[in-house]
């Protein structure tokens, strides 16, 4: 049986989206290993958010009924 808690109620959902990103686009990383391997990794994820963001933002936009 569930907790009864008294007071304010918060509610915690999650979405999942899931896009479909140009390949040629990603960063291909040079080192498996080594000092340089924490830049590549930066790199990396850089890269990954900024396509993210360009390619769902507009997505996110429309969803909330903004111009996008």
């Amino acid at each position: 049986m569930p907790e009864v808690v008294r007071g304010k109620v918060a509610v915690l959902t999650s979405t999942t989206v899931r896009l479909t990103l140009p390949e040629a686009d990603l960063h291909v990383p040079t080192t498996l290993s080594g000092p340089e391997l924490a830049l590549d990794a930066t790199l990396a994820l850089e890269t990954l958010v900024e396509l993210v963001n360009r390619h769902a933002g507009p997505v996110a936009a429309r969803v909330l009924g903004q111009k996008g």
